[in-house]
């Protein structure tokens, strides 16, 4: 356990705190009617998840497998070593590499890079590099 776990625990502690307090001491009458609805960053990094990723694959062997590139943090040197070591480990894996899609972030989160991926029948995508 780390400094983070503490930190996030204290945060809790906080918030938790601050909730019993409004319990303890309650808003005195007529004051409800007032009361503004505030939405405020949560700082625990607690999020609620909206949207599921898709399922993992049970392996990468024959599959498509496609890179996206944010062109960052030498990608031009990671992706094609990546796709070595992955190669030798499923070597009946089909690459498409970077440099047949968009690059950029704002490349790599367009309709384009999306409708690539379909046409180029992706089954998955390494996106990288950091950034």
């Amino acid at each position: 356990m780390g400094f983070t776990y503490y930190r996030n625990n204290l945060w809790r502690m906080i918030f938790f705190m601050a909730g019993v307090s409004l319990l303890i001491f309650p808003l005195p009458e007529g004051a409800a009617a007032t009361q503004e609805i505030l939405e405020v960053y949560d700082p625990t990094g607690v999020m609620e998840i909206s949207q599921i990723h898709a399922p993992r694959l049970d392996s990468l062997g024959s599959k498509t497998i496609c890179e996206l590139s944010n062109d960052t943090w030498q990608a031009h040197r990671v992706l094609p070593e990546i796709r070595k070591l992955l190669g030798e480990k499923y070597p009946s894996a089909k690459f498409i590499p970077y440099t047949e899609f968009p690059m950029g972030n704002p490349g790599i989160d367009s309709e384009k890079a999306a409708d690539l991926i379909v046409k180029k029948g992706c089954q998955t995508v390494i996106i990288g590099n950091a950034g």
